[in-house]
């Protein structure tokens, strides 16, 4: 899939950044949530706290100046509070801004640590909507007479959440689009010099020893470019030094060949004068045997002749 270095570098650059736009994200994300809810936890509880003491001015008793208090911080809230309530220790709804439900059962478990005197803030849902709960007692003296609950819309914080982690894609978009950039030019800047340095090793590779590396950084592959033009340097004094030997032995061959001749043709006419010398002596030998022969003959004729004359010397005698 990722044949290259280049390819490889823009990946890697491209992955690394998404997983740190991601983790930035999610990390902005949630400090984001958390801060929203506690500045609404805050700006609540000082709310409530306002409303309940202008409740306790007025008193627990007095439920229609109570109704109107609570109209006219509802209407100032501009949209930022979703209800407000005021609820007895049996849990009725004495008095808020949804009127239809003045009267009712409120059946919420938070309520009860409230009426011992604790302040509770949730996330709470009010009628299909979702609203960030605050709930304080309203006390005479040291007893809890009744509860006051404001509930802040959450239209506005999943307004700002939502524009948040859209801003935040975007720019993570941005570094991811200038991540690969980044990745790209630096993985050409890498992959030139180490491609440059593959063609020229395939060249040598070939045979074709008169090629160098034309790569001149001083970085790591800069240096190799350097060490390998100087291995280049030695192979071709190496090859030379071969071909000299290999001339040296083709002359010497040639010498030992041409003297083999040489010694072929002495050996041979040192064969024919032998064949020469050995046929005459064959000649002369044949010769002292027919000498010998006659000498032989002529000693047996000289023989008969001796042996004639004494017999002609014993025959004078008797005469």
């Amino acid at each position: 899939m990722f044949n290259s270095i280049r390819k490889r570098l823009t990946f890697n650059f491209a992955l690394m950044a998404a997983v740190i736009i991601l983790v930035s994200t999610s990390f902005s994300t949630y400090q984001m949530i958390t801060g929203i809810q506690n500045q609404m936890k805050y700006d609540g509880i000082t709310l409530s706290n306002n409303i309940k003491t202008d409740i306790e001015n007025i008193g627990i008793g007095n439920v229609d100046k109570i109704q109107s208090l609570v109209s006219e911080a509802y209407k100032h809230s501009e949209g930022n509070l979703y209800y407000i309530g005021v609820v007895s220790p049996d849990k009725i709804l004495v008095a808020g801004t949804s009127k239809d439900a003045i009267g009712q059962k409120i059946d919420s478990v938070e309520l009860d640590s409230v009426f011992k005197g604790n302040t509770a803030s949730f996330m709470n849902e009010w009628q299909g909507t979702a609203a960030y709960n605050v709930t304080v007692p309203i006390k005479e003296g040291e007893n809890v007479v009744s509860s006051l609950s404001v509930g802040i819309s959450v239209v506005n914080m999943q307004n700002y959440i939502t524009n948040g982690i859209i801003k935040s894609i975007v720019v993570g978009i941005i570094i991811l689009i200038l991540a690969i950039i980044t990745g790209t030019i630096l993985g050409r800047r890498i992959a030139k010099p180490i491609e440059s340095i593959k063609d020229t090793v395939e060249k040598i590779g070939n045979g074709d020893l008169t090629v160098e590396y034309s790569v001149t950084g001083k970085d790591e592959i800069g240096r190799l470019a350097i060490v390998s033009n100087e291995t280049t340097k030695n192979l071709r004094e190496l090859v030379r030094k071969i071909k000299n030997i290999a001339g040296s032995l083709n002359n010497l061959s040639q010498g030992v060949s041409n003297g083999g001749e040489q010694v072929s043709i002495a050996s041979e006419e040192i064969a024919s004068s032998v064949s020469s010398v050995s046929q005459e002596g064959i000649k002369q030998t044949e010769a002292l045997e027919d000498a010998v022969r006659l000498l032989e003959d002529f000693s047996s004729d000289l023989n008969n002749v001796n042996t004639k004359l004494v017999k002609l010397a014993q025959g004078g005698e008797y005469i």
